[in-house]
């Protein structure tokens, strides 16, 4: 998570991130160990890392995609951005 928190994402699938949210320094809510990226066209990925397993979870939510496009997109956004 340390080193997602230095990566200046300013894109992800083709989106413009307009904003970074942490979590971790928020204020305002309860700190926890999240990163959210809010893309463009209104979607949104978090990661947080697992509470069990040594691996990240990510959640990705997208606002009524045109086609399958956007979703492969993403998926290869976050590949991307863990490898």
């Amino acid at each position: 998570m340390q080193s997602l928190r230095s990566i200046p994402i300013t894109e992800l699938a083709g989106q413009p991130v307009v904003s970074i949210v942490d979590y971790l320094t928020h204020e305002g809510r309860q700190r926890s160990d999240i990163l959210r990226f809010d893309l463009a066209d209104g979607g949104r990925v978090m990661l947080r890392p697992s509470g069990t397993e040594p691996k990240l979870k990510v959640y990705i939510e997208v606002i009524d995609p045109p086609n399958d496009e956007v979703i492969d997109g993403l998926a290869e956004a976050v590949r991307v951005l863990l490898s």
